[in-house]
């Protein structure tokens, strides 16, 4: 029988025992029949009570600290499990900080079949309440299961509101390679949630809930068996002719604790490969299979030459290697993670070539800007400086780069990254001059590209483009070449934003029709989702540009207020909280200052004020809506668009001398979307 089943009367017996007659009844219970009695001391368990030491995670309305009520439910659930002879860890045992790295590396070095990431919820808004629980998007099929029980037995234990189990890319999800889900049980931000979280028979109804869900999925999921690393070791290829039938020499070890791999008969284990396409559409599944020549005992590491047979169609493509017991089960489906690796399908030999000269592009171009200091901001004048209209083409000191020395000049190059339409009905990329001079389009196709970001060094942009029906991100050159696509969800993927290390890109995607924030290398891999605010929208990010922070836009339309988190979505903090509209945030190089627009009814004006919210100052006094507002790398310019004469334009504002002038004089086209691209 199953144990903690919400249907079975076994749970609702135990659901209104005391507490301190619990864990006799787990002792009573562990010989349960359908409980393999040798599967519990091959089964490790590995904990992870969040936050600790500095991080006190959410704060309850009266004080209670999430960090202290994580690690209690953690001990009562480790106290369960070992009652029932599973191994348990902990990743921490008392008040201390672990990163999320260490995390993952005490539950990846101690060998631990399964990752329970234990948390306590919080909202804005103090009448949110419910429990969720979490999966990656990039794990296999039994971690959404073990997500799926674990979720089932808390709602019967608590009562609570389910809110569902959820794709997200928390990094201990994300970067941990056994079967994992990450627990909310209640929220502290809810007062009534937080007085529950104070009572040790909620705490016990959590730990059980867990405890329950992990144990039955256990009984379903012979998972300790099934258990292997995946290496190509760098074989396969980044670029490979259509059609091509390649070999790729893969290392397969056996991380299994006592299953022998057979290599014949009738469930010998072979190793397959799949290919989806940038859309995640499946375009192999199961291909040629190759058998394993010998027996694989445990911890042995054997070499397997895989057969692959390349699509005959070009474009983005993604391999993804997985091993399969004939007759028993695909690795991947008892938890054990495939390998992914990219590759381009192409004939082009400029491709292959121009894909060579952008590593090297970018590895002498990165060289140069690590020896690059910052600047700093000037005084900003006062509230009004701005005029209407303003001489179209003023100079601007080294605009065009004609007129500095290279040698003392640190951005000797001064150019602009926008959208317009001029080229026809749709938005393209176009470049400039700080003056508008030097006007040229980066991109002209039939859909629209908008939403430009410049890398931190200068030599990429990313941007958001209409494919089908949907928006994704896409990267290129600076100068319009080795154009490629960097997301491939089936939503609307939008505002890109790239790191101040340039590893990352931060984007907005709408889900289930909510705009949350997502973290992804800048590779296109390991794709995180950083916030969910089902109550409203978070959107518009802009990276810190010197630390591992992003500020972005958050709730309802009409009601947004800008926020600052951490890269791994935690440690969230109002930056402006009032009746205000407070939109599309950027940060200055200096680290100082936050330029956003504030909106009044229809309109909005510039504004800048310091990281804290504090020292609000007016930039703009201009008609219509001016957004969009960029800092320049230097802090001495503010280039935005403004609709007050018509069409969107683009003007800049300047720091030394408090005079904005328009960019581009061309009442006939909009020009939108600045990004300051100085080299």
């Amino acid at each position: 029988m199953k144990i903690f089943t919400g249907n079975k009367i076994i749970s609702k017996i135990i659901n209104i025992l005391l507490v301190i007659a619990f864990s006799s009844l787990l002792l009573i219970f562990s010989n349960a029949e359908d409980l393999d009695a040798d599967s519990g001391p091959d089964i490790l368990v590995c904990l992870d009570p969040g936050h600790g030491g500095g991080d006190n995670g959410a704060v309850g309305t009266s004080g209670l600290l999430e960090k202290n009520i994580n690690l209690d439910i953690a001990i009562r659930v480790k106290s369960n499990l070992e009652n029932y002879g599973y191994k348990v860890i902990l990743t921490r045992y008392d008040d201390t900080y672990i990163s999320g790295k260490e995390r993952v590396e005490i539950a990846s070095q101690n060998q631990a079949n399964i990752f329970i990431s234990i948390h306590n919820n919080e909202s804005d808004l103090k009448d949110t309440s419910g429990t969720e629980t979490y999966f990656s998007p990039d794990s296999s099929a039994a971690s959404r299961s073990l997500a799926n029980y674990i979720q089932g037995e808390l709602i019967f234990q608590l009562g609570s509101k389910n809110l569902g189990i959820k794709e997200a890319g928390f990094y201990v999800l994300n970067n941990t390679h056994m079967v994992s889900a990450l627990v909310q049980g209640l929220f502290m931000s809810n007062p009534g949630d937080e007085e529950k979280l104070r009572d040790r028979f909620y705490k016990d109804k959590i730990s059980t809930g867990i405890s329950g869900g992990i144990i039955n999925f256990i009984s379903d999921f012979d998972i300790s068996a099934f258990r292997a690393k995946i290496d190509d070791l760098g074989n396969t290829p980044d670029f490979i002719l259509p059609e091509e039938a390649i070999m790729i020499d893969l290392s397969i070890t056996n991380r299994s604790r006592f299953f022998t791999w057979p290599s014949s008969g009738e469930n010998a284990v072979s190793i397959s490969y799949n290919i989806y396409n940038s859309l995640s559409e499946t375009i192999v599944f199961d291909g040629t299979r190759t058998a394993i020549k010998n027996d694989v005992k445990p911890g042995e590491t054997i070499a397997v030459p895989m057969n692959i047979k390349i699509p005959a169609s070009g474009g983005r493509y993604i391999i993804e290697y997985d091993i399969v017991q004939e007759g028993v089960a695909w690795f991947s489906s008892r938890g054990n993670p495939t390998f992914r690796k990219n590759i381009t399908v192409t004939d082009s030999a400029d491709e292959w070539t121009g894909a060579e000269a952008e590593d090297t592009a970018e590895v002498e171009d990165g060289a140069a800007a690590a020896d690059l200091d910052g600047g700093q901001i000037e005084e900003v004048p006062g509230p009004g400086t701005g005029t209407e209209e303003s001489p179209v083409g003023q100079d601007l000191p080294g605009e065009t780069g004609e007129e500095v020395s290279k040698s003392t000049e640190k951005y000797p190059n001064k150019k602009i990254v926008f959208i317009s339409d001029r080229d026809g009905g749709d938005y393209d990329l176009f470049i400039s001059n700080l003056d508008g001079s030097g006007l040229t389009a980066l991109t002209n196709n039939s859909v629209d590209d908008i939403y430009p970001s410049v890398s931190p060094d200068g030599t990429k942009i990313a941007f958001t483009s209409t494919i089908g029906n949907l928006w994704q991100i896409m990267v290129m050159n600076r100068d319009g070449t080795g154009l490629h696509q960097i997301t491939s969800s089936r939503t609307l993927n939008a505002y890109p934003t790239w790191s101040y290390d340039g590893n990352y890109i931060f984007y907005e995607s709408k889900v289930d029709e909510v705009w949350e924030i997502y973290r992804i290398n800048a590779d296109g891999t390991g794709n995180v989702r950083l916030t969910y605010n089902p109550s409203g929208d978070d959107w518009h990010p802009a990276s810190h540009p010197s630390q591992p922070l992003v500020i972005f836009e958050s709730g309802t339309p009409g009601k947004e207020n800008i926020l600052i988190m951490d890269y791994n979505g935690q440690n969230k903090r109002h930056v402006t909280n009032d009746k205000a509209r407070n939109r599309v945030p950027d940060l200055s190089g200096d680290n100082q200052t936050i330029v956003f627009t504030r909106y009044n009814s229809s309109k909005g004006q510039i504004f800048i004020m310091d990281t804290n919210g504090n020292n609000l100052t007016q930039i703009t006094s201009m008609s219509g809506k001016n957004g969009h507002p960029a800092f320049s790398p230097d802090n001495k310019y503010i280039c935005f668009d403004s609709d007050g004469s018509g069409k969107a334009q683009l003007h800049i504002f300047s720091f030394e001398d408090g005079q904005i002038r328009k960019v581009i004089n061309d009442g006939s086209h909009k020009y939108k979307d600045p990004s300051f691209l100085f080299y």
